[in-house]
């Protein structure tokens, strides 16, 4: 015989029965859920983004049992809200490296990032729980002007200079470029120890576009006009006008210098090293307008511990 209550036979007593283990699955969803975004709190720091990330889900609050139980469906549809499933997706983060700085970054003819430090942010971020990293490449000086603009988080991989990027923020250092001096053999001859960068005042220099290794007080004499700058957007650019003449010496990491110069069967005798401007660690830089990454402060923590976590496994070099 059907009840009033709406189920058949059993009673009262039956249907206190039932509902109590309604109650006892509804009460262990909402304490697991709870638990749930307790945790993923401490990662994101942040309740507005736990809330938008689970806006899907039936706000179960306020709520009747009868409503409740008609609107999830049933126990297993109850179980399935213990957790938001959207917690389990790492966030996606975009890394900007320069398309043209082999070996170091550089992309491919299909556009895929590829060389050091490509390879060493593939392992971070399979090490990092919470996030992912997908790289992308552009020109150096556009990079520089989206992170700038805040249309990415980050980028790699610059030198950290607080006097050009003052606000910005850096991981822990990736690696250590050696910076270095080459000019042509005839300049070479007469500035060899030269005093960096007043002892060559009146030469022609290059520059990869949106680079400052060559420091404040370079760019200072270029500015009273006591030096020259002809910059180009890649190291083979600048290669090239020195080999040709058109520039009298080129500043740029000793290793990038070597490959470029090598692959384009260029003698490395025609251009001497002529100083060692320095050694720069090199960093990811991340933005500092963050509206479209609330979770920035949350992947830079996890990215450094990745960093940490890897060198101490041997599986990435302690820059030195």
């Amino acid at each position: 015989m059907r009840s009033r209550q709406g189920g058949y036979g059993g009673g009262s007593g039956a249907y206190k029965g039932k509902m109590s283990i309604a109650r006892a699955i509804f009460d262990f969803v909402a304490l697991t859920r709870q638990q749930t975004l307790n945790r993923f709190k401490k990662h994101v720091g942040s309740w507005a983004m736990v809330e938008d990330r689970c806006a899907w889900q039936p706000r179960l609050r306020h709520k009747s049992m009868w409503q409740t139980r008609g609107e999830i469906g049933g126990a297993w549809l109850a179980l399935a809200l213990a957790t938001c499933p959207t917690l389990a997706d790492k966030q996606t983060v975009v890394l900007i490296g320069d398309e043209d700085y082999s070996p170091y970054s550089y992309a491919d003819a299909a556009g895929v990032a590829h060389g050091i430090y490509a390879d060493i942010l593939h392992k971070v971020s399979a090490t990092m729980p919470n996030f992912t990293i997908e790289l992308k490449t552009e020109p150096w000086k556009r990079a520089l002007k989206t992170i700038e603009v805040g249309e990415a988080a980050g980028f790699y991989p610059p030198y950290k200079k607080l006097d050009v990027r003052p606000s910005m923020e850096y991981s822990l250092p990736l690696l250590v470029e050696t910076v270095v001096l080459v000019c042509s053999s005839k300049i070479s001859r007469t500035y060899k120890g030269a005093t960096w960068p007043a002892g060559f005042a009146g030469l022609r220099f290059g520059n990869n576009t949106g680079f400052f290794i060559l420091g404040k007080p370079f760019f200072d004499m270029v500015a009273a006009g006591e030096l020259k700058l002809d910059e180009a957007k890649t190291t083979e650019s600048n290669l090239l006008k020195l080999i040709k003449g058109r520039i009298d010496c080129y500043a740029n990491d000793r290793r990038a210098i070597e490959t470029e110069a090598k692959r384009l069967k260029l003698d490395m005798k025609d251009m001497p090293e002529v100083a060692v401007l320095g050694k720069e660690f090199s960093y990811v830089g991340y933005t500092s307008k963050r509206a479209k990454f609330p979770y920035l402060p949350a992947f830079m923590k996890e990215f450094d511990e990745a960093v940490i976590k890897l060198r101490a496994e041997g599986q990435i070099p302690v820059p030195e």
